[in-house]
């Protein structure tokens, strides 16, 4: 019976689990151009079409891995950890809306709308620094051992304590360290990580020491800041710091700084996972906009006028995904991390400042769908009863109208400047449209028109939601087909 089970199996279809392993503790090795060939990709790694075994017996190596009878495959189980790791900024980000959604919004907020947006930046920009830094450390080694997994699950544990407290770091009345404090930790432990790796990568040791001095000078910053209890002054020094943070990474993907280390960083970058991840950032940003409309039902019982307008908000973010991922519909080009490090740098700045403001878009869609016919007209104008609690609530729209018109904007502009930094190939008159330009010129249409619709407070929710989404569509559907190859058309023959 057992052999029969056996001759039915399909030897001809055989697979290595990426999960196995040599050693538990492996000496620390860098990504190096070998292991980031096009050929090693994801589909090739974990799933192989290889001829049938002679004499009855299986394959004992896997046939795609260089040297033959190594079985590790950090690359593989690493795509798969990293799944589990998005989920944990998920929480992250969806407490993050919560809590701005509370301090804009909320009737018990002491902090006007332009402060809780302030507020919201910092924190975000504190979670997106953490989320990066991991990314680019399981990226930038091919180790993978029990040492490596031990610290990633301690980087994670302290990112969740970090997203649990943000929303106290700026409270007005009781202000929390317990943010900083963790974030300071998560910086100090990717420096202990790196100078126990140095020892087997003396490469590392430069930069070692230029980021021990940096993270010093920093703390000039970080340590008054744990001590102001004022808003206005805790959340300056918070937001210089983490600025500061950021131009001093930025500052080490510079030419001036691969000279002053003596190093070549294209021999332990991958691109095209470096690219993949930023964009897995986004899509969890996209996830929590259209979560919200959904989670708590705001869209209330039945098909009503919320429901429509909900659907006006999903179309929204659809729309952006398509702009995102489209780029500028060209069919060849050069990515932009790929030409020059200030493109890189430009390149993922774009994708900080979309994804904030794309997170502010979504959370401030939702009081828009909740009063889908009320315009935003005063109280005090002719015909108008003075009603304390109607009088809060056309304030309320009123912010939410320009904070989704602003963050939109912003959005789109973002997303323009991304599609842009890229260098086209393709061949003038291959497409409808060569001229790029002119492909995505109607977006800054859009941008100028959807910056004006809050002027009009006639407007309600739902004639307010309608017309940016019209705009968009006519924008996203303008560009398919400006794209569309020379001898192309609406309908095949």
């Amino acid at each position: 019976m057992a052999n029969l089970i056996r001759s039915q199996t399909n030897l001809e279809e055989v697979e290595t689990s990426p999960f196995a392993h040599k050693y538990l503790l492996k000496k620390p090795r860098m990504l190096s151009r070998s292991t980031t060939n096009s050929s090693l990709n994801l589909q090739t790694l974990s799933h192989v079409t290889s001829p049938a075994p002679q004499s009855g017996t299986v394959h004992a190596r896997h046939p795609s891995l260089i040297g033959g009878d190594e079985i590790d495959n950090p690359a593989i189980e690493k795509r798969r950890f990293e799944l589990f790791i998005d989920l944990i900024w998920v929480g992250i980000i969806s407490n993050l809306a919560e809590h701005f959604s509370d301090q804009a919004f909320g009737p018990d907020s002491s902090l006007s709308i332009g402060e809780a947006m302030f507020e919201f930046i910092i924190l975000f920009l504190i979670a997106w620094r953490i989320w990066k830094d991991l990314q680019e450390f399981m990226t930038k080694y091919h180790t993978n051992d029990l040492v490596e997994r031990l610290f990633v699950v301690w980087i994670i544990i302290l990112a969740m304590l970090y997203g649990n407290n943000a929303p106290f770091l700026l409270d007005t009345h009781a202000p929390s360290n317990v943010p900083i404090i963790v974030f300071l930790v998560i910086l100090a432990s990717f420096i202990v990580i790196e100078a126990a790796y140095s020892v087997y990568l003396p490469s590392l040791r430069r930069e070692l020491l230029l980021r021990v001095a940096f993270s010093i000078a920093i703390l000039g910053l970080w340590i008054p800041a744990t001590f102001v209890i004022t808003f206005p002054t805790r959340a300056g020094l918070v937001y210089a710091a983490i600025s500061v943070e950021f131009l001093a990474a930025a500052f080490l993907d510079t030419p001036m700084a691969e000279q002053l280390l003596k190093k070549d960083h294209s021999e332990n970058f991958d691109p095209d996972h470096w690219v993949e991840r930023i964009q897995d950032f986004f899509i969890i940003i996209l996830g929590e906009g259209v979560m919200s409309l959904i989670k708590g039902s705001p869209l209330g019982r039945g098909i009503t006028a919320r429901a429509g307008s909900g659907v006006q908000v999903l179309m929204t973010f659809y729309v952006l995904c398509g702009f995102y991922f489209s780029g500028d519909q060209s069919r060849r080009y050069v990515h932009a991390v790929r030409r020059t490090w200030w493109r890189k740098l430009l390149w993922l700045s774009f994708h900080s400042v979309m994804s904030g403001s794309t997170l502010i878009l979504g959370v401030s869609t939702i009081p828009l769908i909740q009063n889908p016919s009320t315009n935003t007209i005063s109280v005090k104008d002719p015909g108008q009863s003075p009603d304390e609690s109607d009088d809060q609530l056309i304030l309320v729209l009123y912010s939410t109208k320009w904070a989704v018109s602003v963050a939109l904007s912003i959005t789109l502009a973002c997303q323009t400047g991304i599609a842009l930094l890229s260098r086209s190939l393709d061949h003038k008159g291959c497409l409808k449209i060569s001229n790029r330009y002119v492909r995505l010129l109607p977006r800054m249409l859009v941008i100028v028109i959807v910056l004006c619709l809050p002027i009009d407070r006639h407007l309600t929710a739902s004639t307010f939601m309608g017309i940016i989404i019209a705009l968009l569509l006519l924008c996203l559907n303008w560009e398919w087909f400006a794209s569309l190859e020379r001898g192309g058309g609406i309908f095949e023959p």
